[in-house]
């Protein structure tokens, strides 16, 4: 991974007419579309043209964590054309399984952009050090399902049992543990969870009898209810930044690290309203990312994570997060929400009726 030069944030304006003489980065190319596995492949379709850009190039490197339907948005964007619409040198959004070491490389300037679900980013700016903040968040909820095996009907039939999640900190044991709090049960007294690793994982683990449910996003759904699960919970209530646009604070406070952040903000609300308008391009987007080709998982997937039309962070989400971190770092719990996102460059573009403009 290639450490990001901090100044690129400060490139200047560059004329048209500008001598060649004169130093300063060349005028962009059309980068190849990269797709989840990092491969080279032609773009599956090209964002509207763009008058000539005045501006030189800016080089952001993104990134995502986990192989998700709520990284739509981000491949979308990448996809189409836009991030390139926009002046960006964008050259892909490979995948970091781990959110832990996605949010390091953050830290550590390696990556500029990374779509997470905001957590563990939470976490770590209560370390110390650098501050992470969520600038936008596209998912319309938290993307998960809670599924049991048929003979459980109601979450009081999981007392005693075994419920399959990822580990502790990320967003399915969130989700999970919020929906059973909710309703007065706790982890390892009530019930247990059993961090399993992945959906594919978490599913067989309940095939095979080792849990008695599990937490699932689409298509995994899909494939649960095939095997003869039973949809025991919506966890879409659940006020959830489900994959969030995460950035250094630094870069945000920074005038031209803020006026590339919004050239990013404008290809992602873009690459949205293309999404929201154009199934047949986001089905194309899911199918080459997500490796598959069942129409009804693929079906299910857009309608569970079609992004909102305004991707605002929900800020009601970040105290329950703060609540679930203190029992690991205490310093959590006198830790101000407000520290943690930003909706700033959203709102903007919202008032300025740039994204009502996408819809006309």
């Amino acid at each position: 991974m290639r450490l990001l030069v901090v100044a690129v944030w400060s490139l200047t304006v560059v004329a048209c007419g500008q001598a060649q003489s004169q130093a300063s980065p060349a005028a962009p190319t059309a980068a190849p579309s990269v797709g989840a596995n990092g491969g080279a492949a032609g773009a599956l379709a090209s964002a509207p043209t763009a008058p000539a850009a005045r501006e030189a190039p800016v080089t952001i490197h993104v990134a995502g964590a986990g192989i998700s339907g709520n990284l739509m948005t981000a491949w979308a964007t990448y996809e189409g054309g836009y991030f390139k619409k926009y002046n960006l040198d964008v050259d892909g959004v490979p995948d970091i399984a781990a959110s832990t070491t996605a949010v390091q490389a953050v830290i550590a300037r390696d990556i500029d952009v990374l779509n997470i679900t905001p957590n563990a980013a939470i976490e770590a700016s209560l370390k110390g050090g650098t501050d992470l903040v969520a600038i936008a968040n596209p998912p319309p909820g938290t993307g998960f399902w809670l599924y049991a095996a048929p003979e459980i009907h109601s979450l009081e039939d999981l007392r005693g049992k075994i419920v399959a999640a990822n580990q502790v900190g990320t967003s399915t044991y969130y989700a999970v543990d919020y929906a059973f709090r909710e309703r007065g049960m706790v982890a390892g007294r009530d019930y247990d969870i059993l961090s399993v690793g992945n959906q594919a994982a978490q599913l067989a683990a309940l095939e095979q009898g080792k849990v008695q449910a599990g937490v699932y996003s689409a298509p995994t759904t899909a494939k649960a209810r095939k095997a003869g699960m039973v949809e025991l919970l919506d966890l879409n209530y659940v006020p959830f930044n489900a994959n969030s646009v995460i950035v250094r604070r630094e870069m945000l406070d920074d005038p031209a690290g803020r006026e590339a952040l919004t050239r990013y903000l404008k290809a992602t609300v873009e690459a949205i309203a293309r999404l929201r308008q154009d199934k047949a391009f986001a089905v194309q987007v899911l199918q080459k990312y997500l490796k598959e080709e069942d129409p009804e998982s693929l079906d299910e997937v857009y309608n569970a994570y079609v992004p909102k039309r305004v991707p605002l962070v929900v800020p009601e989400a970040i105290p329950p997060v703060l609540e679930s971190i203190a029992e690991r770092d205490p310093t959590a719990r006198t830790a101000n929400p407000e520290r943690f996102y930003d909706n700033s460059i959203v709102q903007e573009l919202q008032a300025s009726g740039f994204i009502d403009s996408l819809y006309k």
